[in-house]
């Protein structure tokens, strides 16, 4: 906290917007809190008030912990399970060599309960500035009822979800609707986003923008993440729901290669084409070979013309 408020000094800023993803969240809440007067928006992701709640149940953080006393190494790959999720982009070998590359196992064990001891829940109803709240639904490191928790406490905040990990691919959307907000734009709806009332967020039932699309024996549930064919239940990966339900979106058109990959993976994967066909192939053989057409050297079309 004073690191900030120092470096805050040395830039001579007298207003901004301040972010905190994951454990960088609880210090720009407190920030937010005592210097309400220079900040113009809060943006959070991945974060969290209360510390004993990470890594949830306590007795997957005493495992880690034991684990990180005695073999670094297989402590780091654990790590990455949790961090990482199945869609997450990058690998848990890099995710693993990042950290045995950047802290000792004393470091390591030392950050995690500093992280644990952290509680700033007393601020939350302190703060009076916008607040974009962020979370992934299947985050393991920092459960979802953390943010949840932290939107109930800031008055006015909003609160969008994606499925994934801490660490998912859907991070690029995030970082669009955080541009509109800080922007001040309107964020409109996101397909890989559910917008919950943070007033409600730890009981509500959020809402999906895209519902649920039907053709014939195909049915997507937006709303539910489920996918059936024929009325038996297809188990797609993440990315994979997220490509079938925006190609879905505009049946019979043709989507280019590149619209695909900025709408579903991102800007820094636009030109990565056997990235995208390889997921087009895994949709094919779950699905019907003929439900997603190609359109030789530019792209895809789901249904018919």
């Amino acid at each position: 906290m004073r690191d900030l408020e120092a470096l805050v000094e040395h830039l001579g800023l007298e207003r901004f917007a301040v972010g905190g993803m994951s454990e960088g969240a609880p210090t720009a809440i407190l920030y937010a809190a005592r210097h309400p007067e220079r900040i113009m928006r809060l943006v959070l992701y991945g974060s969290y008030a209360r510390g004993e709640g990470l890594m949830a149940p306590p007795e997957l953080r005493d495992a880690v912990r034991m684990v990180l006393k005695t073999q670094w190494g297989v402590a780091s790959k654990l790590l990455s399970a949790i961090f990482l999720g199945d869609d997450s982009y990058v690998t848990p070998e890099q995710f693993a060599l990042y950290q045995t590359a950047s802290a000792s196992a004393d470091d390591a064990l030392a950050l995690i309960d500093r992280a644990i001891n952290i509680d700033v829940r007393d601020v939350l109803a302190q703060i009076d500035v916008s607040t974009l709240v962020f979370h992934h639904r299947d985050d393991m490191a920092v459960p979802i009822e953390l943010g949840q928790e932290v939107a109930a406490g800031v008055r006015g905040s909003r609160f969008l979800s994606a499925p994934g990990g801490h660490y998912a691919v859907s991070w690029t959307e995030f970082n669009r609707a955080s541009l509109a907000f800080l922007l001040g734009e309107e964020i409109g709806e996101l397909e890989t986003y559910r917008e919950e009332d943070p007033a409600h967020a730890t009981s509500a039932s959020p809402r999906e923008a895209n519902g649920v699309y039907g053709d014939g024996p195909l049915v997507i549930d937006s709303d539910r993440h489920v996918v059936t064919l024929d009325g038996q239940g297809v188990e797609l990966s993440p990315t994979e729901f997220r490509l079938l339900a925006e190609l879905a979106r505009t049946p019979g058109r043709v989507r280019s290669y590149q619209e695909l990959l900025h709408r579903v993976w991102g800007a820094e994967y636009v030109g990565e084409t056997d990235f995208l066909h390889v997921y087009v192939s895994r949709l094919r053989r779950k699905l019907r070979a003929d439900l997603i057409t190609t359109e030789r050297g530019f792209g895809y079309r789901f249904g018919s013309r």
